[in-house]
């Protein structure tokens, strides 16, 4: 997360640069604020505190121009404390601060900011650069990581909601399965109805005698049939109904599924472009580390060199990964190529 993300920064920098104190605020667009994110020996939380807007001291000014501020103590007012770096032996002033810009392709994520009693060389001042940019590249990353998260949980909740809808159309399907059944057995009472008026006519003819009692009976019959007839259109009618409301919601259906269909072809389009952008800053640091393990200078210790060949390591690991990822979205949108070959059982294994 971004406060770990900060304070491992810090303590890398801080160390590396012989820092008494160090700060790393964080770039808050909604309310148009930088908020304090990490820390490094800082004692004054209380008495600053974490809140800074655009223009206020060099932090604020920093972050409205994106542009650093090298400070010397020496050039401020007699009237003003230093600022102090404290141990637990020892609270001295501190000589020099130097606040830096996090930049990413010109977007401002923050602003790092570490107190010194010594000047810093040019390498150092370097250093710091390259340590803002990467800083900045992380923060990055995890704004990145957000925003895919965010897709997902809308593909998740369209993908949800399309289930829903089918069974909905399956329950629906049911019920007008139902109603067809309902539909035929009330055309075979119709038909057992016709052939017991057939039948009531013939006797009529043979029996002439009962011809009014047969007529009684016959009007009855014909009534209950033209409801039976009304009964039967209204059914049709709801029918129809329910055979247009099942067209609707079928052309319903398939547009959701061509929104969701759009909405991961978005997805896998997403996870490509940001695979090839991040390969840029993550060569840069494999680059950076690379050339810090080499120490060619002969200026870094062995535990620095270390230290470096756990980046170059970190490097290449993310690398790998996000190759995988790249992957991943070729292979979601059919672009990925399949080349069959034989494997040794032993070396897979192995």
């Amino acid at each position: 997360d971004p406060p770990h993300l900060a304070d491992l920064a810090l303590s890398q920098v801080g160390r590396y640069l012989k820092a008494g104190r160090g700060v790393i605020y964080t770039w808050n667009s909604a309310e148009g604020v930088l908020d304090l994110l990490g820390s490094f020996m800082y004692t004054e939380r209380a008495t600053l505190g974490a809140r800074i807007r655009l223009g206020e001291g060099a932090v604020g000014q920093v972050a409205r121009e994106k542009r650093p501020i090298v400070l010397y103590a020496g050039s401020i007012g007699t009237d003003l404390p230093p600022t102090a770096i404290t141990t637990g032996t020892l609270h001295v002033p501190a000589r020099y601060t130097y606040t830096w810009p996090l930049l990413h392709e010109d977007t401002l994520y923050g602003v790092i900011e570490v107190a010194t009693i010594e000047h810093l060389e040019e390498y150092q001042m370097n250093y710091l650069s390259a340590a803002a940019e990467t800083i900045s590249s992380f923060f990055f990353v995890a704004l990145q990581h957000q925003r895919i998260q965010d897709l997902l949980m809308t593909s998740e909740a369209l993908t949800n909601e399309a289930r829903e809808q089918g069974r909905r159309l399956q329950e629906v399907n049911q019920r007008l399965e139902g109603q067809q059944l309902q539909l035929q057995q009330q055309s075979e009472k119709l038909q057992q109805s016709n052939a017991q008026l057939e039948e009531q006519r013939q006797q009529l003819q043979q029996q002439s005698e009962e011809l009014q009692q047969t007529n009684t009976q016959l009007e009855e019959q014909q009534q209950q049939l033209q409801q039976q007839t009304e009964e039967l259109q209204q059914t049709n009618a709801q029918l129809e109904e329910q055979q247009q409301q099942l067209h609707q919601q079928a052309a319903d259906l398939e547009s959701r599924n061509r929104a969701l269909e759009q909405a991961s072809r978005y997805k896998s389009d997403f996870l490509a472009n940001m695979s090839h952008e991040l390969r840029t800053p993550l060569n840069s640091i494999i680059l950076l580390s690379k050339m810090l393990v080499h120490n060619d200078n002969g200026h870094l210790d062995d535990e620095e060199i270390k230290r470096a060949e756990i980046v170059h390591q970190a490097g290449g690991e993310l690398l790998r990964l996000i190759n995988d990822i790249l992957d991943l979205s070729k292979i979601e949108s059919g672009r990925m190529e399949v080349h069959p070959q034989p494997v040794d059982s032993t070396d897979l294994l192995a």
